[in-house]
């Protein structure tokens, strides 16, 4: 491979020595990234804050989307009511019993 812009040529003994220090560097970069993104998810971790997409419904939405269900309503009108998706009440009721 040679790189025009460079000027290095991974065919000669130069070239291919400078590839191996690039590749080098490359995954020193990528190992301090990782840290630094571990450390920094910590740090949010003791704070108290968590990743991730936040709830669809609290957990008062949610004892009323079971308890709707549980009188027999229909879990389409729930949806309806709470505004959001059929699947999202489903998943609701499954993890509540």
């Amino acid at each position: 491979m040679k790189a025009l812009a460079d000027g290095v040529d991974s065919t000669t003994d130069m070239g291919e020595a400078m590839m191996g220090f690039l590749a080098i560097m490359a995954q020193m970069e990528r190992r301090f990234i990782q840290r630094r993104t571990k450390a920094g998810l910590a740090e949010a971790k003791a704070q108290g804050r968590v990743g991730g997409r936040p709830r669809a419904l609290d957990s008062k939405k949610a004892a009323l989307a079971v308890r709707l269900s549980d009188e027999g309503e229909k879990v389409s009108e729930i949806a309806k009511t709470l505004n959001v998706n059929v699947p999202t009440i489903y998943r609701y009721i499954a993890a509540a019993k």
